[in-house]
């Protein structure tokens, strides 16, 4: 079976799942969980099929490049995510590490940030980041623009990606400053919480003068 028709089966999963009678956790009608379900003991993902714990769901699109080793990724719309991980028993992949930003030290080890540790790790030569510049975006959003925007990866590696906002909507954007507007506009339009404009965003960067032009194409798009 092919990826988007494996997806779409999985969809299709979810909804008849969020279709089925609601229990308590004594098994009575009326709850707030689904009635109980078997996870499968394997997926398909893009890449193939893996076993149903090598494989992580992708909740967040920053977190594309950070999955880390050994694991395939279900791309899986990003408002159902968290009801497709419960239905296949797979984890959300931002639940298996921090993917915090690499912050330089003067003895070219490296502190992956975090709320409650610092971890030490030494990165590969010429890959030790600089601090960041504190920018401000068009419509009024600050962002740090990294000469080189390192992120730890799910396993803690230290890996270069163009764009991370931590703390996901609402949350603090980090950009690549050599990776140009589309990672400016996708990092927006996530902490915005509207992914699907990130095209628009992008297209708005590059032309401000036809952000107007633009709004009214949109107008006339189907509802």
């Amino acid at each position: 079976m092919p990826w988007p028709a494996a997806r779409a089966l999985y969809m299709a999963a979810v909804d008849a799942v969020a279709a089925l009678p609601r229990t308590d956790t004594n098994g009575n009608g009326n709850g707030n969980g689904p009635a109980g379900i078997d996870p499968p003991f394997t997926v398909r993902t893009p890449d193939g099929v893996v076993r149903t714990s090598d494989a992580v769901i992708v909740d967040a699109p920053d977190l594309l490049p950070l999955l880390g080793a050994g694991r395939g990724a279900l791309r899986m719309p990003l408002d159902r995510a968290a009801e497709a991980s419960h239905v296949l028993g797979v984890p959300l992949l931002s639940t298996l590490g921090d993917c915090d930003i690499v912050i330089a030290r003067d003895d070219r080890d490296v502190i992956i940030a975090s709320d409650d540790r610092d971890a030490v790790v030494r990165p590969d030569e010429g890959d030790a980041p600089q601090a960041p510049e504190e920018l401000t975006a068009p419509d009024g959003t600050p962002y740090l623009s990294h000469t080189r925007l390192l992120v730890a990866d799910v396993d803690g590696r230290p890996t270069p990606v163009p764009w991370r906002v931590i703390g996901g909507i609402s949350g603090e954007i980090h950009v690549d400053a050599a990776a140009g507007t589309n990672a400016l506009a996708r990092a927006l339009a996530w902490h915005a919480g509207t992914w699907d404009r990130r095209h628009a965003i992008a297209e708005a960067l590059r032309d401000p003068a036809g952000e107007g032009q633009l709004q009214a194409e949109a107008d006339l798009d189907d509802s």
